[in-house]
């Protein structure tokens, strides 16, 4: 039977571990109904798509409308290119093609 004391600190490693356990963005998780990603960036694109589609439907048949927010999500997040330059819209447009963006997105 353990001491009280090794139960106490077991407890406390257990919740260092806790508190301390790597967090990782939701949008860097590639979607499962995804294929791979051509750029690391694309996944971070098509999660915040996703979100901006389930607040705004309309979205799905404006592409480009699409495209210039998730611009602006990504700079507003620090992803960038594979160049280190912001990624422009008409570049985004690329990360959406042959996936389905009206999904909901994997919470972490």
């Amino acid at each position: 039977m353990p001491s009280k004391k090794n139960e106490n600190i077991t407890n406390q490693l257990e919740d260092i571990l806790i508190i301390n356990a790597p967090l990782i963005a939701a949008w860097l998780v590639v979607h499962n109904n995804d294929d791979p990603p051509a750029q690391p960036w694309y996944t971070s694109a098509r999660y915040f798509a996703r979100e901006l589609i389930s607040k705004d439907k309309s979205l799905l048949t404006k592409k480009s409308t699409l495209a210039e927010k998730v611009e602006l999500a990504l700079i507003e997040h620090g992803i960038k290119g594979t160049r280190g330059s912001n990624v422009k819209d008409s570049t985004i447009l690329k990360s959406f093609s042959n996936i389905n963006l009206n999904v909901v997105n994997v919470k972490t």
